[in-house]
């Protein structure tokens, strides 16, 4: 009862003390204006600044004590607003993060329907995409696969404001591109290299006539991105047992898969003629 009570005399003060404030400020207002209209002015602009003056002044008394009577709980409610405000923003920080990768993505032009993309171990041709994800046609499996899983990967934008990506554009008909082949150490190391080269050339010059029609249209293409040259082999060694032959070739960009298998099918069939590797242990 007593709990009532004080609620009741909580909303009778305001009321009150809001009902007199409003009459004050009607009060006032009126005579300001009356007073201003009043006097003998000759400049007719000043007397309209003046009363101008005389109609906003009571506003401003009018907001200082509506803020004076209703302090404490437009406090709470500013204070209740930004709470949820800061729950809303948490509830939606995925999204929102998507939604701000979609912009930077956009804005920035990182990569179109068509390219390939590597971004956080995702590895796929772009498909579609929107403002809060990318739809890529996987691609692997691993990342030294550059054949079509068949699968569809949903990724969303937030990977972009926090992971590098690479981008192999799609805009152009041949690429630079390195095939890894790793190989255990033997002695005819150099029979195996001039093997490989061999067949990377080989394979290159089924394509030859198509990439010389694209490098007379494209120079600065081909230019920029060193297109045209023989393919080229290099060696790195992985541990004292095994090594890796890196070949660096043009390839056709729609032909990638098809072109890494065959250069290695023919280096194998060609080591394996030679009778180049180890025999193994039973």
């Amino acid at each position: 009862m007593d709990f009532n009570k004080m609620i009741v005399g909580f909303e009778f003060k305001h009321i009150s003390g809001l009902l007199i404030l409003i009459s004050v400020y009607l009060l006032s207002r009126f005579i300001l204006v009356r007073v201003v209209k009043a006097w003998a002015v000759k400049d007719q602009k000043n007397q309209q600044s003046w009363l101008f003056l005389a109609k906003r002044l009571p506003s401003l008394l009018l907001l200082l004590g509506i803020l004076f009577i209703w302090g404490n709980e437009l406090r709470d409610l500013a204070l209740s607003l930004v709470a949820v405000a800061a729950a809303l923003v948490l509830a939606t920080k995925e999204v929102i993060l998507c939604f701000m990768g979609g912009l930077l993505k956009a804005s920035a032009k990182l990569f179109e329907i068509g390219d390939r993309i590597s971004v956080s171990g995702y590895r796929g041709k772009v498909v579609e995409q929107s403002l809060l994800t990318t739809t890529l046609l996987e691609i692997g499996p691993g990342i030294r696969s550059n054949q079509s899983t068949g699968k569809i990967l949903k990724i969303p934008n937030s990977l972009y404001l926090s992971n590098t990506i690479t981008v192999v554009p799609s805009g152009h008909d041949f690429i630079l591109h390195v095939i890894s082949i790793t190989m255990p150490l033997v002695d005819q190391w150099e029979m195996m290299e001039s093997l490989l080269k061999e067949s990377a050339i080989g394979v290159f010059s089924e394509y030859r006539k198509d990439f010389e029609k694209f490098a007379q249209k494209n120079k600065k293409i081909v230019s920029s991105y060193s297109l045209g040259q023989e393919p080229r082999v290099f060696i790195e060694m992985n541990s004292k047992d095994t090594m890796e032959f890196q070949i660096r070739m043009t390839i056709p960009y729609d032909g990638l898969s098809r072109t890494e298998n065959l250069v290695t099918r023919t280096f194998l069939s060609k080591v394996t003629r030679h009778n180049l590797l180890p025999e193994r242990k039973s």
